[in-house]
């Protein structure tokens, strides 16, 4: 193969069009996206840079490269995420080595970076960045059953939660199909939800210039975060895309932190996770760790008030796991995971640090597209 990897051309669109017509018919639902849905960053944005590997007239792969910070406490070092690779390696075994050759030549353009694998761990993206080298942690999931009766029909493996059980029956002893009032309120009482006292919530179209305060009020809280103040956060999580809502969670006119969430509805066309679910998806949050509770406590209300029957979400900040056990949060299985490269992980170790210890949440890798459903 006489491969070329570069960025990423209005002239490539009809190779990428023909690239997903490959994908398609070996079954792969993951399309490779047209160059111009990469907009021309602002001097003071994050940087978004979209990279094709050609192989003469032909496209077979393509990955993002969305340059960032990251503080340790009050020092930042330059980072890039990895996102959305795709390769025709899925579909055809000669171009096995595609993957690896962008991540190589990304390492080279950037050293420290950080990617998110689904999956897990033993997902194909992280066994391969794992075979680089990379080193990476679970970020714990977390899922709450908020009406469990279509939940466990639907998913029927968080049968096992034994909390998921008990609600389940106090909701047929109700009558409750959809969630009522009384079965919401016997629900709550079982997780043990407290009130929001004092509290308010307010939805915002889009992050706004007071995000950039907070991050900079709450970034010495936590050892590791990546860049979380208005631009960033808008970059990862655009107000446009489907179903996505921004929030903040005050107490007496003062902002104890925000949280960005997208909501689905897969009854008419199924998910594959999710099946014929109304899912909430906790994107991204912020406060500090004190009132970490708070927050997670007004993104469920305000989600369940939106009618979604699942919420899920990933944290992977230890001091944020109180907050959603509190909240009636369950830990599922581990399917999400960041990686650092090695030139990270020597950073990280520097400053005492190890990939588990970074702040990473759903929203680092970007919101879901709901179009791709079964």
């Amino acid at each position: 193969m006489g491969l070329q990897i570069r960025l990423a051309r209005p002239d490539d669109a009809e190779a990428i069009a023909r690239l997903n017509a490959r994908l398609r018919a070996g079954g792969v639902d993951t399309p490779v996206y047209p160059p111009d849905v990469v907009p021309a960053a602002q001097p003071d944005e994050p940087q978004e840079s979209y990279y094709v590997v050609a192989d003469g007239d032909e496209i077979r792969g393509s990955v993002y490269l969305r340059r960032s910070r990251l503080w340790l406490a009050e020092r930042s070092i330059p980072v890039g995420w990895i996102k959305y690779p795709v390769a025709e390696s899925l579909v055809e075994r000669r171009f096995a080595g595609v993957p690896a050759a962008m991540i190589m030549h990304l390492q080279r353009e950037l050293p420290t970076l950080l990617a998110v694998g689904m999956g897990g761990l033993q997902g194909q993206f992280a066994k391969l960045l794992q075979a680089l080298r990379w080193s990476g942690a679970v970020v714990p999931t977390y899922v709450l059953p908020v009406d469990p009766l279509p939940v466990l029909t639907e998913l029927p493996q968080l049968a096992s939660r034994p909390r998921v059980r008990r609600a389940a029956s106090v909701l047929r002893l109700c009558g409750a199909a959809p969630v009522t009032r009384g079965a919401l309120r016997a629900w709550n009482a079982i997780r043990g939800i407290g009130t929001l006292r004092d509290i308010r919530v307010s939805p915002y179209a889009a992050p706004d210039a007071g995000w950039n305060a907070l991050f900079r009020q709450i970034r010495g809280s936590y050892r590791a975060m990546a860049d979380r103040g208005q631009r960033a956060v808008t970059w990862a999580i655009p107000p446009a895309a489907p179903g996505v809502g921004f929030w903040t969670v005050e107490r007496q006119g003062q902002r104890l932190g925000w949280f960005a969430a997208q909501q689905f509805d897969f009854r008419r066309a199924r998910h594959r996770p999710y099946g014929a679910l109304r899912v909430g998806m906790l994107h991204d949050m912020l406060a500090d760790p004190a009132n970490a509770g708070a927050v997670v406590t007004a993104a469920v209300r305000t989600l369940v008030k939106g009618g979604a029957q699942l919420l899920v979400g990933n944290h992977s900040a230890p001091e944020w796991r109180p907050a959603f056990r509190a909240a009636g949060f369950l830990e599922a299985p581990p399917s999400f995971a960041c990686l650092a490269s090695p030139a990270l992980v020597r950073v990280l170790a520097e400053a005492g640090l190890t990939p588990a210890q970074l702040y990473v949440t759903r929203g680092d890798d970007g919101v879901m597209n709901p179009e791709v459903v079964e």
